[in-house]
């Protein structure tokens, strides 16, 4: 081992000595690359690369922000803070998809059962959770539309062309809303964001020569804030006798008056019906009655015409940066004309019914808010309801003529 160890000790010690000397050998290699020119004092200097830039951002940011709803607490709360079921149809969705009618938006939402019985424009009922149409509120700008006849709205002739705000609050409302809120509430809002300018001129033609034509326009006029859509809807629907004319008229304003503040709003609906079938007592059947038996038929003459009209004006004062005065006034008018002359040289066979529902509401209303999250309201109503009914009508020589009004009183 010792001629090993010495010729293993030798062989490391170069290796060391040719480690250390190689980059002193790497110095002294002459270099093949040219040397670099001598600058010209007489060339200009090169353009100065500005460094790279960050996109443009957006003149007007995007964010996403939560919808503020009114319909729950009767305030506007943005609708993360609702400790309830409440479902917002926000006016993009409506613009884009373009339901032909309210209820057809309606059955997007969950929890609420349409029925129409027929084509357009006939008896449309809304449920919300089950409950009876009666019990489902429907409010337009805080205005209730139910009618006093039978406690229902009827969503035949409601068209979906304004730029409006849907929202459904799912649940029992009795204690903001009375009785008829038993099963929720739903709120169509005329104008959510009349600050925003908006403007649309539409045509649109369909099966069953269905034709609906209208215009939207939003705008702030200084400080003022409008907001205006009228639609004409018409249709020959799927059989004979089945034509259906609808118009819809909506108007909102917010305009200052001194150091308060006035909103208008309004709404006005009318659908103009056939219908086609009717009943007509034939005293020769005796398949119901030895006396006689009700058999349907086809009506040439059987129309239908029904109209809405609601409003209100609410005068906002304010006292002070946490409180508010509100005083309002709304009114709604219904009417149902059912109209079925004689058919051809008949005179025993005719029918007239005239439904007329009205309401008036004045309220005044004190708003504190003692903080971001805690908002007392205190309030007073006057509410005056009336219905005339009135019925002529004749089948087989059976007939007569029936009329009942009543009026009711509320504070």
């Amino acid at each position: 081992m010792g001629p090993l160890a010495s010729l293993l000790r030798r062989f490391i010690l170069v290796a060391l000595l040719v480690t250390a000397s190689s980059p002193a050998w790497a110095s002294e290699e002459p270099s093949t690359l040219p040397p670099p020119a001598a600058p010209d004092p007489a060339a200009p200097a090169p353009p100065a690369v500005p460094p790279p830039s960050a996109p443009d951002a957006p003149e007007h940011p995007r964010y996403r922000l939560e919808p503020v709803v009114i319909t729950p607490d009767r305030v506007p709360i943005p609708l993360d803070r609702i400790p309830a079921d409440v479902t917002v149809i926000a006016p993009e969705r409506l613009e884009s998809r373009r339901p032909l009618m309210i209820a057809d938006a309606l059955r997007w939402v969950p929890g609420i059962d349409v029925e129409r019985s027929g084509t357009i424009g006939k008896l449309t009922d809304v449920r919300l959770r089950g409950a009876d149409p009666r019990h489902t509120l429907v409010l337009y700008d805080g205005i209730p539309l139910n009618g006093p006849w039978l406690g229902i709205f009827d969503f035949a002739d409601f068209m979906g062309s304004g730029r409006n705000q849907i929202e459904v609050f799912g649940g029992p409302a009795s204690s903001l809303y009375g009785s008829g809120a038993v099963g929720g509430v739903i709120q169509i809002l005329s104008a959510p964001d009349p600050a925003t300018p908006s403007r649309s001129v539409f045509a649109e033609y369909g099966e069953n020569r269905t034709f609906r034509q209208g215009l939207t326009w939003q705008s702030p006029v200084g400080e003022t804030r409008a907001a205006l859509a009228l639609s004409r809807l018409t249709s020959d629907g799927r059989g004979s006798r089945d034509a259906y004319t609808g118009l819809n008229g909506q108007l909102h304003l917010d305009f200052p008056v001194g150091e308060d503040r006035l909103k208008v709003s309004a709404l006005a609906t009318q659908g103009e019906k056939e219908l086609p079938y009717d009943f007509l007592f034939d005293p020769a059947d005796t398949t119901l009655s030895p006396f006689g038996s009700l058999k349907e038929i086809r009506d040439p003459n059987n129309f239908e015409k029904d109209r809405v009209l609601a409003g209100s004006a609410t005068y906002e004062r304010g006292l002070g940066p946490r409180a508010a005065l509100e005083a309002e006034v709304s009114g709604f008018v219904g009417q149902i004309e059912n109209r079925n002359p004689p058919n051809g040289s008949s005179t025993t066979d005719y029918q007239r019914t005239q439904l007329d529902n009205t309401r008036g509401i004045a309220s005044l209303r004190a708003r504190y808010a003692a903080s971001e999250w805690a908002v007392g309201i205190l309030g007073a109503e006057y509410r005056a309801e009336s219905v005339d009914r009135l019925d002529d009508s004749n089948s087989g020589g059976f007939g007569g003529v029936t009329d009942v009004a009543e009026d009711v009183q509320s504070r």
